[in-house]
């Protein structure tokens, strides 16, 4: 394989793996949805930055690792690491099949009531006022300052955008799925890539997969914002569907190359 195809095929790979890992339901994904619901989309695209920053120490402890294994020159030990990682991304595309669209989670219908109840009264009080010839009060000029225009969405307070930043990198940092991907299927086909293409193949592959990990949950904190019935619709099923038939082929690949360094076949 030329270096022209090493890069190409690398780049496709992270492609596919960071929009199927992206879209896949977990915790980092439910609590995009969350705090997407309770802040707006641009909460939930904080929380979709998050892997950028907690993937930097998993990415390198998990490269380290294999490539001691991989710089014994073993057969057996790199045909066992890809019969990992095909075997694990075989998994993964059985529970891509499966998977069921994310649950949103219930929105508390007594406060909604009460902060609704709560804005029509400001707004009346300062149109009576302004009737009446009045100055309106403190409480009603502050809301109408801080009031969104229709159509547009109230931008969440720092301290928010922070606490949703957190969230996240807790969430992704305890999460073992991470760590099995890179070290059954990342940290290989990065090396693999960087040995067959150099630096351009295995920065091409960082780049398809998180532009895909990152880009993919911060489209579907978009799409939640606004279409909220996509995210249980059969739009989304279908999305999984195929990306799950990808996936087992990218697993066979795997698979097969195990099977050349194990058996020589």
């Amino acid at each position: 394989m030329s270096s022209a195809e090493t890069v190409l095929s690398t780049v496709g790979a992270g492609l596919l793996l960071g929009l199927s890992a992206g879209l896949a339901p977990g915790p980092l994904l439910a609590l995009v949805i969350t705090q997407t619901l309770r802040g707006g989309a641009r909460a939930g695209v904080v929380v979709a930055v998050a892997p950028l920053l907690t993937d930097v120490p998993i990415v390198g402890i998990c490269l380290v690792l294999v490539g001691v294994i991989a710089g014994t020159g073993s057969a057996a030990a790199l045909g066992a690491i890809s019969l990992v990682g095909g075997s694990f991304v075989a998994w993964l595309a059985f529970d891509t099949w499966r998977a069921e669209a994310p649950e949103a989670p219930a929105i508390d219908a007594t406060a909604v009531g009460a902060a609704s109840v709560g804005a029509f009264a400001a707004v009346d009080a300062a149109s009576l006022g302004a009737a009446a010839g009045a100055e309106p009060g403190p409480a009603a000029a502050a809301d109408r300052t801080f009031a969104p225009e229709a159509g547009a969405e109230a931008a969440p307070p720092p301290a928010v955008t922070r606490g949703a930043l957190l969230k996240g990198a807790i969430v992704n940092a305890a999460n073992p799925h991470p760590w099995l991907f890179w070290i059954a299927i990342g940290a290989p086909t990065l090396i693999a890539a960087w040995a067959g293409g150099g630096s351009i193949a295995g920065a091409g592959f960082l780049a398809g997969f998180y532009s895909m990990l990152v880009g993919s949950k911060v489209a579907l904190a978009l799409v939640v914002g606004r279409a909220r019935g996509w995210i249980g619709g059969r739009g989304y099923r279908w999305t999984m569907r195929v990306l799950a038939v990808l996936l087992a082929a990218f697993a066979l690949g795997l698979l097969r190359e195990s099977a050349t360094q194990l058996l020589g076949i």
